[in-house]
């Protein structure tokens, strides 16, 4: 009799990322004093819904319409001891560029003077591809952020970012209080299921027992280029007895 197995077979795809470390000692806390002072903040940095490109795979997609809000969520620091702070945001948006740090930390410099400067603030981004395109100062993300309406460049976009990520650095510092912070260290199951696919494969009765992968191989179009090159779909382990 045939037996069924399921397995995840992992898509390995080509992402590029870019981040800034920051180095911070912790302060030796006493138990009834908060070591640190945190604020937090949030700011909706949705751009346009309509007439512009999202960052998706390929160029000349266009938004349609909103599903749901997009915003910056920002973390102010701060050692009470030696008034060392630093920030930190994630926003959903797919990446940050350099022109969102530059603008960003000159709003900031404007309004606070040195208190938050390129070594102490750290821009991410969630890397959602349904977010808006166009704010990128490098050709190749303006040739992807092209779409029907010929924006490689959207100012309305860019304004919309680098605004919302200062306005939720502003209340994050506007909000610091003193407070404790906890480091949890464990397994995370189940995340980035949008790269993997689940798969049922009937095992032949009379199947040797042991340890299995199964590998798929194919072919997949680039469709900024045109061009076709090979790929490995590798399953995880999974066990006949």
């Amino acid at each position: 009799m045939a037996r069924t197995v399921r397995t995840t077979v992992a898509l390995a795809l080509p992402v590029a990322l870019a981040a800034t470390a920051l180095s911070y000692s912790a302060p030796e806390a006493k138990a009834d004093t908060p070591a640190f002072l945190v604020g937090t903040g949030q700011h909706d940095i949705t751009g346009a819904v309509a007439e512009t490109g999202t960052f998706g795979f390929v160029a000349n997609q266009d938004v349609e319409g909103l599903h749901q809000r997009l915003y910056s969520h920002a973390y102010v620091i701060a050692d009470p001891a030696t008034g060392k702070r630093i920030v930190y945001v994630s926003a959903d948006t797919a990446t940050i560029f350099p022109a969102h740090k530059a603008a960003v930390i000159q709003a900031l410099t404007a309004k606070y003077g040195n208190k938050y400067t390129d070594a102490n603030v750290m821009l991410t981004g969630t890397h959602t591809h349904v977010g808006n395109s166009g704010m990128s100062q490098d050709m190749l993300y303006q040739i992807a952020g092209n779409d029907t309406s010929a924006y490689g460049w959207d100012k309305r976009n860019f304004q919309a970012v680098v605004g919302g990520i200062v306005r939720s650095i502003e209340q994050a510092d506007a909000r610091v209080a003193p407070a404790n912070l906890s480091l949890a260290n464990g397994d995370l199951l189940g995340a980035t299921p949008n790269r993997s696919l689940d798969v049922d494969w009937r095992i032949r009765t009379g199947t040797p027992a042991g340890t299995y992968r199964l590998q798929q191989l194919g072919d997949w179009k680039s469709g900024w280029t045109g061009k076709v090159s090979p790929y490995v779909g590798t399953s995880a382990p999974f066990t006949v007895s």
